[in-house]
């Protein structure tokens, strides 16, 4: 895939997954519900010594920009803030929005800046 035909390609991934569950994005005791986002990389640490070690779940999520908006405001993704989705299984997970190491809590996906790139990891540690 050429770089110039990555956005497109990103924009139609989006549009495709859109009718699955969606989430919902939550700031303190405000939330966006019903916000199309797209889960784009999941990763696994493992975190710990064993017996005692867990695995935490990184996921990054793709928003329309203009789609995360609470009451007229525009939001920003900003340390904190959580993702509820429900998985395939009816399990609720919870992801807290945070910032890679040396980095931000988020990137635009491309030049247009339509879509934001939010880095996320699961609030509750499990040992799946």
């Amino acid at each position: 895939m050429r770089l110039a035909d990555a956005p497109g390609w990103l924009n139609s991934r989006l549009n495709t997954v859109a009718g699955s569950p969606a989430v919902t994005y939550r700031r303190g005791n405000d939330s966006i519900t019903e916000l199309a986002a797209v889960p784009v990389e999941t990763r696994h640490t493992e975190i710990g010594d064993e017996p005692a070690s867990f695995t935490a779940r990184d996921r990054d999520w793709i928003v329309w920009v203009e789609d995360l908006v609470n009451a007229g405001e525009r939001w920003t993704p900003k340390r904190g803030d959580e993702i509820d989705w429900t998985d395939a299984t009816g399990t609720l997970r919870t992801f807290r929005v945070l910032p890679r190491t040396g980095d931000r809590c988020f990137r635009h996906t491309d030049q247009t800046m339509q879509q934001y790139r939010i880095y996320t990891q699961e609030g509750t540690p499990n040992s799946e």
